[in-house]
């Protein structure tokens, strides 16, 4: 994700509807804001960000501004505990997504097969194409 953001990416990537305000309207403060955030970059990039620092501090303040909640809030969001994982779960829900199988991993291996190897050699650019594919 790029680090800059102008008005008008993030009026038209980070704004939250109304639908998504009815999926934020039971939390609160950190909950509010982390949801929030990881909802609209699921959105934008698709897929969860890695880290708290893969989201531009000015996106975290716009979101934050639509919620009326600090933007320090996002630092006290908790990354490795229970709710983040509850969050993805309603996220992808909410977008009509579920968590990658090793199924899926092996369709994604048979399509690559017939339709990417017979044409692409170099195997840092297929590792660099499927990466995305089975990582989160």
């Amino acid at each position: 994700m790029r680090r800059t953001c102008t008005e008008e990416e993030l009026l038209e990537k980070w704004t939250l509807v109304p639908e998504e305000r009815l999926l934020i309207a039971s939390k609160s403060g950190a909950h509010s804001l982390g949801f929030s955030l990881l909802l609209k970059f699921v959105q934008a990039e698709g897929r969860f960000p890695r880290d708290p620092y893969e989201i531009p501090a000015a996106v975290i303040a716009y979101v934050a501004r639509q919620l009326q909640v600090p933007t320090d809030n996002w630092l006290a969001y908790d990354w490795k505990g229970r709710t983040i994982k509850y969050h993805r779960a309603a996220i992808r829900g909410a977008l009509g997504f579920r968590e990658s199988t090793v199924a899926d991993a092996e369709m994604i291996m048979q399509w690559a097969g017939e339709h990417v190897f017979p044409h692409e050699r170099d195997v840092d650019r297929i590792t660099a194409a499927a990466l995305p594919l089975v990582t989160q």
